[in-house]
């Protein structure tokens, strides 16, 4: 077993000890992380490997140009369940029309979709941001193809920005959730 001691919020140690004992700032917190804990997490997050592919091509089927608000709203409709099963601390934020110059010059205004906002465990000593965006820059007029090329190789819009990402930190947010290291 390993310890590994923040000592500041830039180097972190490890020595060898039953448990790993954080501090940031004033916060201090002593969370055991045992091989059987990490490795049962990690085992299944594998068992989800179809389940994630498949989340990851429904979402690419969604488009979500950032000047298609409805294809973004769209978009948080399919997220918005999967959060849902890790809190119910979900906030749906309207954005502002965003301004920008357009190819020729001129000041456009382009309505956006929502924001998602979903918080868990407000008041655990140790919290992580996780953020990402939601739209992609393919118009709506874009085909949107998405292939598989091989078992492991996805080839389409968003799969990697930021689909996959979306999915990957989904899928780790529940393994938290479910695994012994969920109090902390």
């Amino acid at each position: 077993d390993s310890q590994m001691n923040m000592v500041d919020q830039n180097v972190m140690t490890i020595e060898q000890k039953p448990a790993v004992h954080r501090t940031v700032g004033r916060i201090q917190t002593n969370m055991p992380l045992y091989p059987q804990v990490i490795q049962s997490t990690l085992s299944w997050i594998d068992t989800q490997r179809d389940h994630m592919l498949d989340q990851v091509k429904s979402l690419c089927e969604i488009n979500s140009y950032s000047a298609n608000a409805p294809g973004v709203n769209r978009y948080l409709d399919h997220v918005e369940p999967t959060l849902r099963a890790l809190t119910d601390d979900i906030e749906r934020i309207k954005l502002n029309p965003v301004k920008s110059i357009d190819d020729n010059g001129r000041e456009v205004t382009t309505i956006v979709g929502d924001a998602l906002l979903a918080r868990a465990r407000r008041d655990a000593p140790f919290r992580v941001l996780l953020n990402i965006h939601s739209d992609t820059v393919y118009p709506e007029s874009d085909p949107f193809p998405i292939k598989q090329i091989d078992e492991n190789t996805l080839n389409g819009p968003g799969v990697i920005d930021a689909r996959g990402g979306l999915v990957v930190m989904l899928t780790a947010l529940k393994a938290l959730e479910q695994s012994k290291l969920a109090p902390f």
